[in-house]
């Protein structure tokens, strides 16, 4: 039992309905985080309209829940009503103290291109100004603008503001730390899209990403990419995600960050990434920094003309079984040899008379044979030796005008061989 469920089991959460009403939206805040999501909205919704009713005395409150609704609601990818809670936050606040509120109403936004992305950042922007605020934190709150900007096609503003972020960072230096990683990450793209491959390389390079020895993309457990359909996806279309990868292997904190298409196509491709995984000893060998901040590019997959995994594999089995005579030869469809009793007609089959020889034969070496199962000696039968001729006997291959032991299909199937006779 929590903290949260001795007072709402007490006797004074049941006689002030303010006391109850507070255990239950911060009680919902700690729910959200955890996999009790829906439990967490219901308290939520519960506590909330009586403190809204308190005014300022509990608008901290009101702004932590909605900001809890916010991101929960933007983990799961529902970005309408992340868009709404974050809207509500940031009308709990004033001046500055609104700008985190804001520029989580871009990042959910600035995929619709109906201007509240750019209208967010414009506000976050003016506070971020007017306020005492340092330069690296203005410098993010240009990262999140020049965004937008990329998203909605104004490559050449979203290089210039970069550019200025960066400089406000302190410029290309050896030590980055997460918003100099997002800077320059978004300063390559930028770079990219005005055609400026030289300083697009450069930018990527600063990141950081080309020194690590053990990239996270190599040891992945499982990194499908999203097919062709999935949320109106089109070859055409493209994407880059942002995500956490944590130390046991699960993927967090997936993030759109750029995509050329609207915000369904973007939660598609982040879907996608919600499902990679790593085994966790991989995980860890990644530097924390660079696991904290991951970037892909990705596009989608026609799911017709993906390669199945186990395709190398089987090529490589089925070369070796050629190689050691066993199993299909190149050029040839016909299954492995086996013992299989043949069909082939009559006249195909030996005359009489060199069964009656080979019985005689076999009569005059021996008049008992051993079982290699039972281990005891039987009767020599004619019966039982020419029930044991007959499956032995060879069948034949419609690809060759003589008996051979090439190798039948199956009893009852219609033969998808080179040409084998179905035994």
């Amino acid at each position: 039992m929590t903290y949260f469920d001795q007072l709402q089991a007490s006797g004074a959460a049941k006689r002030s309905a303010l006391l109850a009403a507070t255990v239950d939206v911060r009680k919902g805040r700690c729910l959200l985080e955890g996999s009790r999501a829906a439990e967490g909205r219901a308290a939520i919704a519960r506590g909330l309209p009586l403190l809204r009713e308190k005014g300022e005395s509990f608008a901290g409150d009101v702004y932590d829940a909605q900001m809890a609704l916010g991101r929960r609601a933007q983990r799961d990818f529902d970005y309408a009503a992340a868009a709404s809670a974050y809207v509500d936050a940031a009308a709990q606040l004033k001046d500055a103290a609104r700008i985190p509120a804001l520029l989580r109403v871009a990042q959910v936004t600035m995929f619709d291109h109906d201007g509240r992305a750019l209208a967010a950042t414009d506000e976050a922007l003016r506070l971020a100004s007017a306020s005492e605020l340092g330069k690296k934190d203005l410098a993010a709150v240009q990262t999140i603008r020049a965004r937008v900007l990329l998203n909605d096609g104004r490559a050449k503003d979203a290089y210039a503001l970069l550019k200025d972020s960066l400089a406000k960072q302190g410029g290309l230096t050896s030590r980055v730390g997460a918003s100099d990683i997002a800077t320059r990450s978004d300063l390559a793209i930028a770079a990219l899209k005005n055609k400026d491959r030289d300083n697009a390389r450069m930018y990527l390079a600063y990141t950081g990403a080309g020194r690590v020895q053990n990239t996270p993309f190599t040891t992945s457990a499982s990194m499908a990419p999203p097919s062709c359909g999935d949320g109106g996806l089109t070859p055409e279309d493209e994407a880059i995600v942002e995500f956490t990868l944590e130390e046991d292997g699960h993927v967090s904190g997936v993030a759109p960050i750029y995509t050329n298409g609207g915000r369904e196509k973007a939660i598609a491709f982040a879907r996608a990434v919600a499902d990679w995984s790593w085994r966790p000893e991989d995980a860890r060998k990644i530097p924390a920094l660079f696991r904290y901040t991951t970037r892909v590019e990705l596009r989608c997959v026609t799911a017709d003309r993906a390669p199945a995994l186990t395709a190398p594999l089987g090529e490589i089995a089925t070369a070796w079984l050629a190689e050691k005579g066993r199993g299909r030869r190149p050029g040839r469809s016909c299954p492995p040899p086996r013992r299989c009793r043949c069909n082939a007609p009559r006249w195909r089959r030996r005359p009489r008379a060199a069964i009656a020889r080979n019985r005689r034969r076999r009569r005059s070496r021996w008049s008992t044979i051993r079982s290699p199962t039972t281990r005891k000696s039987r009767r020599w039968s004619p019966r039982r030796a020419a029930r044991s001729m007959r499956s032995a006997r060879p069948c034949r291959c419609a690809a060759s005008s003589r008996f051979s032991r090439a190798s039948p299909v199956p009893t009852g199937s219609t033969g998808s061989g080179r040409g084998c006779v179905p035994c």
